[in-house]
Parts: C-alpha cells; sequence; structure tokens
C-alpha cells in the first residue's frame, strides 16, 4: 500500500483518531490495549507515517486497528478515497405499543396541553371595614381555644383515672413460646461435628498469547539481568535517549529513540550500551523495563532470559560485583 501522500495520510489519522474517540478510549488507554506507544499512536494520528518504514508502518497501524477491532483492509480501501466512510448511525428504535394501548393510540389523537387560564387574584377591600366587627372575630377565636383546652385536660384526667384503677400494674407482654425443630437427635446424643465441604477454588484465568511480562532478576556491577515471560517469536525493544549512547547491536551512537526487533532463536537475549546515564527509559513489546540508572556511569550489560511455554529460562548463575566503568 503507498502512503507517499502526506495530505492523505493526514486525512487517515483524522480517520483513525475519530474511531478511537467513538470508542470512548484515551490514547493512553489505547497503547495498552494495542502495546503500541502512545508516542508512535501521536504521529500515526497526525498523519506523520513518512518517519516509519514499511515494516514498522505495517505493524504499528494492524495493533492499532486490531484494538479498535476495524478492518485493516477497510483502511487500506480508504487510504486511496478522498474522505472517510461515513460511520452507520443506528435509528434509536421505535416504541411499539400492544393490547389497549395502541388501540387508544390509532383513534384518540395526542393532546396538546392546554395552557391553564390565569386567575385573577381576589382584592381583599378593607376600606369601610369597621374596628367592631374585628373584634368580633377575635373574641369568637379565644373562646373556641378556651373550649379546646377545656376538652384536652377533661381527657388527659379520664387516661390518669383509668391507669391508677389498675393498681399502677401493667400486663406482661406476649412472648410466644420457642419454636422446637424436630431433629434425630434430641434423645440427648452428642452432635458430630460436620465440617463444610471447602469450596473450589477458581480456575486461572487463561494468559492472552500475545501477552508480555518483565521481572528483574538481579543486578551485579555492570550486569543487569531480567526475565521476559512471553508466547511471541519476536521481541521489540524500544530505548529512549536524553543524550548521545553507544549500542552494540548495530555499534552506533544513536541520540533519538531506539529501535530494535529480536527474532527468539535462544533462551537468551543479551546486549550492552554505553553513557548508562543517558538513559531515560526501556521498553520490551510496549512493557517498561525495570532497569537502574541512577548514580551509574559508563558500560552496562544487559541480560533478558526468555520464559514460555515454547521458552526456556537459562541458568546465567551468579555474577561478582564489578565496578562501574
Amino acid at each position: 500500500m503507498d502512503f507517499s501522500n502526506e495530505s492523505r495520510n493526514v486525512q487517515i489519522g483524522i480517520y483513525l483518531k475519530t474511531l478511537r474517540e467513538e470508542q470512548n478510549l484515551t490514547a493512553e488507554q489505547l497503547s495498552k490495549l494495542s502495546q503500541v506507544p502512545t508516542v508512535h499512536i501521536a504521529a500515526i494520528e497526525a498523519g506523520r507515517f513518512s518517519r516509519y518504514d514499511d515494516f514498522y508502518l505495517k505493524l504499528y497501524l494492524k495493533k492499532y486497528t486490531q484494538a479498535l477491532d476495524v478492518d485493516l483492509e477497510q483502511l487500506y480501501t480508504y487510504a486511496t478515497q478522498q474522505k472517510a466512510p461515513e460511520l452507520p448511525v443506528e435509528p434509536e428504535p421505535e416504541k411499539i405499543l400492544t393490547g389497549m394501548q395502541a388501540d387508544i393510540a390509532t383513534v384518540v389523537p395526542k393532546k396538546e396541553k392546554a395552557e391553564k387560564p390565569v386567575q385573577p387574584k381576589a382584592v381583599v377591600q378593607t376600606k369601610g371595614v369597621s374596628s367592631s366587627s374585628s373584634k368580633g372575630k377575635f373574641g369568637r377565636f379565644f373562646v373556641a381555644l378556651f373550649l379546646m383546652i377545656i376538652i384536652g385536660a377533661i381527657v388527659a384526667v379520664a387516661v390518669i383515672a383509668l391507669r391508677n384503677s389498675n393498681g399502677g400494674e401493667t400486663e406482661d407482654p406476649f412472648v410466644p413460646p420457642p419454636h422446637i425443630i424436630d431433629s434425630p437427635n434430641l434423645n440427648g446424643a452428642d452432635y458430630e461435628d460436620v465440617e463444610p465441604e471447602p469450596e473450589p477454588e477458581p480456575e486461572p484465568e487463561p494468559t492472552p498469547e500475545d501477552f508480555t511480562t518483565v521481572t528483574k532478576e538481579g543486578y551485579a556491577g555492570t550486569i543487569q539481568t531480567f526475565i521476559i515471560t512471553t508466547e511471541l517469536d519476536e521481541i521489540e525493544l524500544r530505548i529512549v535517549h536524553s543524550g548521545q549512547n553507544w549500542i552494540d547491536i548495530d555499534n552506533r551512537i544513536h541520540s533519538d529513540d531506539f529501535e530494535h526487533i529480536f527474532e527468539i532463536d535462544g533462551p537468551t537475549i543479551t546486549f550492552a550500551v554505553g553513557a548508562i546515564h543517558n538513559i531515560e527509559a526501556m521498553f520490551i513489546n510496549g512493557v517498561e523495563v525495570p532497569i537502574t540508572t541512577e548514580d551509574l556511569i559508563g558500560r552496562q550489560t544487559f541480560i533478558f532470559n526468555i520464559s514460555g511455554e515454547n521458552h526456556d529460562v537459562d541458568d546465567i548463575g551468579d555474577y561478582e560485583d564489578v565496578d562501574n566503568a
């Protein structure tokens, strides 16, 4: 597939970013799903394909589309088009009426809400009311209140008198008899201790075939060893530099990010780097390696022992402490 058209590459990157955002995934979440570093995800979504060769570009695009469950052939087809295909929009389901609701809906049309008429506020006219009428109302109110207080006092006295007529004693509350459960051991025999059956342990979840873990095994002098657990047939190495650094894989000095793919043909992968203090981070298949760089200057050798159903861990033995070069 030809990706030499930069303007079209930008449209492809925008299309991929739109697919990711429609699945509510951030670049960091997609990086964990696809094992593609976020710096490459940002470059792909910006359409900067020219920074990769065909091998790495196809590899990153394959992992990117697989994480979004998108057909890679659809992306290649889009690479020859002028604009991204419109994503299908699912129509909202219509509400299905059954029984009496359906009959009413076909006969009686929906009524619009009638506006509630505004009731005019009643205007109370106080002009011409004499003070004698208001005094009469207050007088009747106090008389009714006085009568209610007297009635309440009479009721309270009657209740107290009824309680005193019982001698101050109250009836015991009803307590239901205990519920006896029929049992064959009620004749006095000892109960046998019955241990509950242990619950079965949950089966371990299967490990994905493309899952990779990196564990630090040891550090002695200028040698750092790690265990890589993977079922893949290749190891993708990426080293991030803060300055110039020599790597003996290709015997060159690098100042930009270094990337290399090892074909697993043995139980161990070994390589050395110089100026260890210029290394910011190291990644294996997108998983960060817990390397030691603090207070180190000079050359370091890294040994990765490959583990998995198809790989064996190489016993490299104990290392003697060696002063850093």
